[in-house]
């Protein structure tokens, strides 16, 4: 309940037509060199995390609010006290909720939470973000169109289909990335692979012209997760009510009370 409240507030405060081209989403506020990315696992059969996924979900999985910048050495690390109770904290938070988020970024078939997760946070939401428990979450959870075009993505060639196979993909700001662990053609479109049953293909030269996040969530996310696109809709449906009759955003209580 805490993260649907946040997702529909959010929606709420920030609700705005999206931007035509995915390139102009770049501006000067969102810091072009700063580099964040809402990463999700594509289910696939070439790397752990994505047969991982495809055990537990047929379209995605969240893997990260990742970032290239902060701190990895050893002589910034934090107490081990403070790093065992900020990991309780993450815990407390993500256990009731990862089913619901499809945080699964454990490369095995156990459905279980959460010492990846916890080595997620620790890792981009602690060391690279330095964010607490409850802000890291609440970018895992932010489900907005405002602020994400694609800048990310994990692909692998197919001689065979002669497509450019997605395996993972991310939404943020910052420069455009394409990962080079796996070989990618490109003369070759980007594509999803064959679990997610979307035969949509996109440019390799510029992908993200067609693969917003909106297109994402609505092709991808919500199929796997349909309370996303639920509460999305409550929640325009409730500001085109309150602004219609009383011109201002409902309050949280009122926002509760509508909730299922």
């Amino acid at each position: 309940m805490r993260y649907l409240i946040f997702y529909v507030f959010a929606i709420i405060a920030t609700i705005s037509p999206a931007v035509a081209s995915w390139r102009s989403h770049i501006t000067e506020e969102d810091d072009e060199d700063k580099w964040e990315s809402l990463i999700f696992t594509i289910p696939n059969a070439v790397t752990p995390t994505g047969r991982s996924c495809a055990h537990f979900n047929g379209f995605y999985c969240l893997e990260a609010y990742a970032t290239d910048e902060g701190w990895d050495d050893e002589e910034n690390e934090m107490s081990a006290w403070e790093r065992e109770r900020l990991k309780i904290q993450f815990t407390s938070l993500t256990a009731p909720m990862f089913r619901s988020i499809n945080f699964f970024v454990n490369p095995t078939t156990i459905a279980n939470c959460c010492d990846r997760q916890n080595h997620i946070y620790i890792k981009h939401g602690l060391k690279r973000l330095q964010l607490s428990p409850e802000q890291y979450l609440d970018k895992l959870t932010d489900y907005r169109d405002q602020g994400k075009h694609l800048n990310y993505i994990k692909a692998k060639y197919s001689s065979l289909c002669n497509v450019n196979f997605i395996l993972e993909i991310g939404f943020g700001r910052g420069h455009f990335k394409v990962d080079s662990s796996f070989p990618t053609q490109a003369m070759s479109p980007f594509m999803f692979p064959m679990f997610t049953d979307v035969p949509t293909q996109f440019n390799y030269g510029n992908p993200g012209d067609r693969l917003t996040f909106r297109w994402f969530k609505h092709h991808i996310m919500c199929r796997g997760q349909p309370w996303i696109c639920q509460v999305e809709r409550r929640a325009r449906a409730v500001v085109r009510s309150d602004f219609r009759v009383i011109r201002r955003p409902p309050s949280m209580p009122e926002l509760q009370r509508r909730m299922p």
